[in-house]
């Protein structure tokens, strides 16, 4: 067993993209598989958070509501939608929705909203959906949380928070394991 709770771990290891290949192939497969799901642990320890969504995601609980269990944190925000390039047979839209099928379960994640990006895996394409996507949504508290991916969608994400920072919005961006509210 190697330890691989973090990227940098998870990039010097010798099986490392073994493990990654296998990832991809189960997770495209069948995104929402029970047998997949259940990889994952109610609190999402170390051992079961693989996903740069999921440690993003708990570090925003530790930040915002160490006290709150995963469930709860999650439940506190009304909708909860999660954003993803390409399709539905992308890698990116499969770890979506297999991250969407894990939360359901183990956090009570109630009403998830799944949202894919205009542009069929174009990052171009997907730039400007998201940017038209961001553009549309209410002036309301809003907290954009960017993880996993190309780093242009953080930018675009960013873009987006600076015009709307004074309306309550907040930008949260971990990279290896530095965790804050930028």
């Amino acid at each position: 067993w190697l330890p691989l709770d973090t990227p940098k771990a998870r990039r010097s290891s010798h099986s490392a993209s073994y493990i990654e290949d296998q990832i991809t192939n189960r997770v495209r497969g069948d995104p929402e598989s029970g047998a997949l799901v259940a990889q994952f642990a109610p609190e999402f320890s170390d051992a079961e958070r693989y996903s740069a969504e999921i440690s993003t995601l708990i570090s925003m609980r530790q930040k915002e509501n160490r006290y709150a269990s995963f469930g709860e944190f999650l439940g506190s925000y009304d909708p909860v939608v999660f954003v993803h390039g390409g399709g539905v047979r992308n890698p990116g839209g499969a770890a979506a929705r297999h991250l969407v099928a894990a939360l359901k379960t183990h956090a009570s994640l109630t009403h998830p909203e799944l949202k894919s990006l205009d542009g069929g895996g174009n990052i171009q394409y997907e730039l400007t959906s998201l940017v038209e996507y961001l553009q549309n949504l209410s002036n309301d508290e809003t907290d954009l949380v960017a993880t996993g991916g190309y780093k242009a969608y953080a930018i675009a994400l960013g873009h987006s928070y600076l015009r709307h920072a004074t309306n309550g919005w907040r930008l949260f961006y971990v990279h290896e394991g530095d965790t804050g509210e930028l």
